[in-house]
């Protein structure tokens, strides 16, 4: 049976994300104005805060796909119509033209859209016509940057970020739909179920441009408890674009 308190909850959290997808690049686009794009002029006076200042914070938001396979395909899934989505803040500490480090806070979904394959056993063995392991999840990363152009100005330029990443699961859902007889489906959703682990972590590595990025990560940790039942793990990689939001 369905928890109803829980499905509100997990379709409140879909639709908080994706309003907010929306909503950022409208309230912070601004919120840090580039100053100079090419030539550097020093001043006594000059600000902390910029986009190759000392400091520098903005929102952003990603899209990816989840790839990769298992060694026996107990777990395959559809690459293709699994889906990655986040929405982040980063902040940034210059140390030098060339290096800065800094940390993320992000808010994820990732949507795993499970293959039909006999071979598959996660959850069950059973061949249904859409299936699905969905999760929520809060995170933070910290990253060290490597600019590569270092004449720049107040402009962030041309990047290559090295990070690690650690998360909490707080939310996530196993769904399907079946047509079991013709024009009647049945569907069936599990909140939290006890086979997905509860935190994670991981690697990645991001080379942008400016505002553009794309983005590889991939998980380090398990996210299937593999122990019981024979399951094998999700495939941990995923890759996607990324847009900050800001000029």
């Amino acid at each position: 049976m369905w928890d109803i308190q829980e499905l509100m909850n997990f379709k409140t959290m879909q639709k908080i994300i994706i309003l907010l997808l929306f909503l950022f690049p409208a309230f912070f686009a601004d919120a840090q104005s580039v100053l100079l794009e090419e030539d550097v002029d020093y001043y006594e006076d000059v600000p902390e805060y910029g986009h190759n200042r000392k400091h520098y914070y903005h929102f952003y938001g990603s899209y990816g796909h989840m790839l990769g396979s298992t060694n026996e395909d107990k777990s395959k899934i559809a690459p293709f119509l699994s889906q990655y989505f986040d929405l982040g803040m980063r902040y940034k500490r210059r140390f030098s033209q060339f290096y800065s480090m800094g940390y993320d806070i992000i808010i994820n979904n990732r949507n795993f859209r499970l293959a039909d394959d006999e071979s598959r056993n996660l959850p069950a063995d059973d061949i249904l016509d859409k299936e699905s392991i969905n999760l929520f999840t809060l995170e933070g990363g910290l990253y060290s940057r490597f600019n590569v152009d270092s004449r720049r100005g107040n402009y962030i330029g041309d990047f290559l970020d090295i990070g690690v990443f650690g998360g909490w699961n707080f939310l996530s859902r196993y769904y399907y739909k079946h047509e079991f007889t013709e024009g009647q489906n049945r569907k069936f959703s599990a909140y939290n179920p006890d086979y997905l682990e509860t935190f994670n972590y991981g690697a990645f590595v991001r080379a942008g441009y400016n505002r553009y990025v794309l983005f590889a990560r991939y998980r380090l940790s398990n996210l299937i408890n593999t122990d019981d039942n024979n399951y094998e793990d999700l495939p941990a990689f995923n890759v996607g674009v990324q847009v900050g939001f800001h000029k």
